[in-house]
């Protein structure tokens, strides 16, 4: 038996460090979470359906778990030791929708204002939730007030359409990546007051990133490259 339950230390004064990656596919969403946002000394915890986390991240041994009682065991063991950690939680079969809310009610069981903060990862979060419309659950707990008791939610998907503006709304750090769609590309103009021309002209592991310090249609720009 897993017992989840509610962060009791919270602190209205955190500010909101929410981040978003929309992109479609090959557009190096997986890529900004592992460069960007998420420093080698912090501690994170990802949902990771496909083992896009595994081995390490930025130099440091990430623990993988396939079983619900060895990740939350040690996901809590770590949380309370109060060092450095990367946690997954793996998946050797189909992943469902009730993965995804267990998921995320244990990370905000573990959220205290008081604890150096948690970055938690969500990966593929459309596909595993419905929230095109109004969020509930753990998943709206830990987007819309996770900030408070020190969580920090990575939020990555492929279209702004199907998140609709609860996580548009919530994430202080918008990352844009290559849009298949010139709709996609349209949408996010309106809802981010960037430019349609500039996210439609975005390539592969070209990105956008606007954060809450931009002006309306400011935004800094980058690109991934890989040796090899």
């Amino acid at each position: 038996m897993i017992d989840i339950v509610d962060p009791e230390k919270n602190n209205n004064a955190l500010s909101c460090l929410n981040a978003m990656y929309v992109g479609s596919s090959g557009s190096g969403k997986t890529t900004a979470v592992k460069q960007l946002n998420i420093a080698s000394d912090d501690c994170a915890v990802f949902f990771d359906p496909f083992g896009d986390y595994a081995d390490n991240f930025k130099g440091e041994k990430v623990f993988t778990y396939y079983s619900w009682e060895d990740f939350a065991e040690n996901l809590f063991k770590a949380r309370t030791l109060g060092k450095p950690f990367k946690i997954a939680r793996g998946f050797n079969g189909r992943v469902e929708k009730g993965d995804f809310e267990l998921f995320c009610g244990l990370a905000w069981s573990c959220g205290d204002a008081t604890k150096q903060p948690l970055n938690v990862v969500l990966e593929e979060l459309a596909k595993y939730c419905d929230t095109s419309g109004k969020m509930d659950g753990y998943v709206s707990d830990l987007i819309r007030i996770g900030r408070k008791f020190g969580l920090r939610t990575h939020c990555v998907f492929q279209r702004g359409q199907e998140v609709g503006k609860t996580v548009i709304g919530n994430c202080a750090v918008k990352w844009i990546g290559y849009q298949e769609r010139e709709n996609d590309a349209i949408y996010l103009s309106k809802e981010l007051g960037l430019d349609a021309e500039a996210i439609a002209k975005l390539e592969k592991l070209e990105y956008i990133i606007k954060t809450d310090a931009h002006k309306r249609g400011e935004f800094d720009y980058g690109k991934f490259t890989f040796k090899g």
